[in-house]
């Protein structure tokens, strides 16, 4: 089941009781959770990126509304998501909406040596949408392959030695993908974690199964008839997945079970991992925020 849109706050509204937006379980857990972090006195880093911003705010809450708020904590009134002596107080909205523009698992990598230029934008939670352009045109097929049935937006950009040869953009294009899904995952909480998908191409077929667990492994197994596909050296299809996996801290195991065409073998692998990195990104709502690990952490 796709995962509901939260729901966008008009701040010149009336301010509506939580449990009548729209909502998710998820997204209602961790505003309390991370409320919960912002207004306590420990110094002990905030969870996410949500808890970071609601304690920067509360330390420039006025020191009466900081007092309310610690009282209702500690007489633990402040249990419950509409208890209106605190949703109509501005300061509250405001950490409400800081909250639920952190909600968004996206990241920006820029990557640059001496060999090449990549530029990659990734929403995890987006619809599809994706681009590329790194001057290999089969690579690029590949990529939006990835974010296509990932149904990631995804963008990605790159310029490099290609007079030397494809070696250096495959490998860096990799490198940044699997930096902007690392990032895009925070802390791995309440996600899915494993995966796999197995998808279909003509006559190919092609596994892949996906551990988001924060430790990076990767085994590919094919075998190619070419030595080239288009622009793409065969060889560099397995670089460019094991690069993702590494820098995306993913176990991630992929196979062409059956396939007489390089193009279909390396687009099914291509399409199986956006759908195996879908469903394993995903949020479940069940978990409630927690690690989906008995050690309590990923990694």
């Amino acid at each position: 089941m796709a995962r509901r849109p939260v729901a966008r706050i008009d701040m010149n509204q009336p301010v509506a009781p939580l449990r009548n937006l729209e909502m998710d379980s998820y997204a209602l857990y961790h505003f309390r959770n991370a409320y919960a972090y912002a207004t306590s006195d420990s110094r002990k880093p905030a969870p996410n990126p949500a808890g970071q911003t609601l304690r920067w705010l509360w330390w420039r809450l006025d020191k009466h509304v900081k007092a309310e708020v610690r009282e209702a904590i500690r007489s633990g009134k402040f249990i419950r998501e509409d208890d209106p002596r605190f949703i109509s107080l501005p300061s509250f909205r405001a950490l409400r909406r800081d909250y639920i523009a952190a909600q968004n698992r996206a990241s920006v990598v820029a990557r640059e040596t001496r060999e090449t230029r990549v530029d990659v934008t990734l929403n995890l939670d987006g619809s599809g949408q994706s681009f590329a352009k790194t001057g290999i045109g089969f690579l690029d097929h590949l990529v939006e392959q990835i974010g296509k049935h990932g149904l990631f937006d995804l963008r990605v950009t790159a310029t490099g030695d290609l007079h030397v040869d494809e070696h250096h953009t495959v490998e860096d294009v990799g490198i940044a993908i699997g930096q902007a899904i690392d990032r895009a995952l925070g802390d791995r909480r309440g996600i899915v974690r494993m995966a796999d998908a197995l998808v279909p191409l003509d006559e190919a077929l092609a596994s892949v199964a996906v551990d988001v667990s924060g430790r990076p492994h990767c085994k590919v197994d094919v075998t190619w008839t070419l030595d080239r596909i288009g622009e793409l050296p065969s060889s560099l299809v397995e670089h460019l997945l094991c690069s993702i996996a590494t820098e995306g801290k993913l176990t991630l195991h992929a196979r062409v079970l059956a396939g007489g065409n390089d193009h279909h073998r390396a687009e099914a692998l291509c399409k199986a991992l956006g759908r195996a990195l879908s469903a394993a990104t995903r949020i479940e709502p069940r978990l409630h925020g927690e690690s989906p690990s008995t050690k309590g952490r990923i990694g």
